[in-house]
């Protein structure tokens, strides 16, 4: 399901280069980069069960499309991003909660101000 993309002013992109544009979704602001949960398991190779753990514990919150009896799952730029410094944390060893914790302290230090608490 996609929504009618109208553009609107452009995004500034955390460091410094680059913009992203925003479009108007139901009244709302949406990023134009998503990405469905296969595309996040490629990429970043976490695996489903800590994807679906850390949407469970309330670390990120995906946009959920339904499809007649499920939903889809799509996230956007930031919670990929976000994703991806926690899967760092994981992988060195540190547990789900210090994992977020450290990962929003690199996400909000003064050179990456791109997610808001």
């Amino acid at each position: 399901m996609r929504c009618s993309w109208e553009p609107t002013q452009r995004g500034k992109r955390a460091r410094g280069g680059g913009s992203i544009r925003l479009c108007r979704w139901r009244g709302r602001r949406k990023p134009l980069y998503s990405m469905k949960t296969a595309e996040i398991l490629k990429e970043i190779n976490i695996p489903r069960h800590k994807l679906y753990y850390l949407e469970q514990k309330g670390y990120i919150t995906p946009r959920r499309i339904p499809m007649g009896d499920l939903e889809a799952r799509e996230y956007a730029e930031e919670e990929v991003v976000k994703i991806r410094f926690i899967w760092k944390y994981l992988r060195k060893g540190f547990k789900h909660k210090v994992a977020y914790q450290k990962a929003m302290e690199e996400l909000n230090g003064p050179k990456n101000r791109i997610i808001k608490r």
